[in-house]
């Protein structure tokens, strides 16, 4: 599926969110969405993985679709500010945290797909700004 971008519609994304809980951020999430240009803002029902792949109880994966985005910089930058969030109130959790518990997020974008993780490094960097050329976008810095 090849990269799609209609100037009236804008890209269309979709966004897996990884980790403990990610549901009971959706409602403030989808909203930061809207505010940052989304027209569109859905749950997608995925089906349960196969038994054995993912512990429920440790690792939940929420899809939602996202379209109209005609600014990706702002929906990146939503992103990290929800991980952000997500990934403080996952440290004020007793027990200690494990790789596969720590909040991502993936973006889709036609075949193009990056993962984010709070706080990025050099390499994440580096491949957001490549995900954004690749859509004709740029970075400014402020």
């Amino acid at each position: 599926m090849a990269v799609r971008r209609l100037p009236e519609s804008g890209f269309e994304l979709e966004l897996a969110l990884h980790g403990p809980g990610p549901r009971l951020a959706l409602p403030g999430l989808f909203d930061q969405l809207t505010e940052a240009g989304a027209n569109r803002v859905v749950e997608e029902r995925v089906p349960k993985p196969e038994p054995g792949k993912r512990d429920a109880g440790i690792l939940d994966v929420v899809t939602i679709a996202v379209g109209g985005v005609a600014n990706l910089v702002a929906v990146l930058d939503t992103v990290y500010r929800w991980l952000a969030l997500h990934r403080s109130r996952g440290a004020e959790r007793p027990i200690p945290v494990h790789e596969e518990e720590v909040p991502s997020v993936t973006i889709t974008s036609g075949s193009r797909s990056i993962t984010l993780t709070y706080p990025a490094d050099w390499v994440q960097s580096q491949a957001v700004d490549e995900f954004l050329r690749e859509h004709g976008q740029e970075r400014t810095e402020s």
